[in-house]
């Protein structure tokens, strides 16, 4: 089970740039991303409901933005470059794996921290 549902992300986060047929897939895949750049503390900790409701709050927002994130790669997938008029367009090889704004929700929480 995922950090977000559907509703979350339609009605708090306002989304609406993933279809509904891929939303849940994208929604449990930025879950596990969630997961694997917290060093799966989430669940060291007790799991989603023994988070604070800021910390829980934080998750979600980043969940969504990492959906985002992934329905924008997984999009652009195998596009290099394009041409519009005299506007040109190149992507970089190396995109990141994770969206700015979701490393930004997580790293107000305590669970980036890599310290000691």
């Amino acid at each position: 089970m995922g950090y977000v549902t559907p509703e979350f992300y339609n009605g708090q986060f306002h989304g609406n740039s993933i279809p509904d047929d891929r939303l849940m897939e994208l929604l449990e895949k930025a879950s596990h991303d969630i997961d694997v750049f917290t060093r799966m503390r989430i669940k060291k900790l007790g799991g989603f409901g023994a988070l604070s409701e800021f910390e829980q709050f934080q998750i979600q927002m980043a969940t969504c933005h990492q959906a985002e994130y992934l329905h924008l790669k997984f999009s652009l997938e195998g596009i290099s470059s394009y041409s519009i008029g005299d506007v040109s367009v190149n992507y970089a090889e190396a995109v990141g794996r994770y969206d700015e704004t979701c490393l930004s929700y997580l790293n107000s929480t305590r669970l980036t921290y890599r310290g000691l």
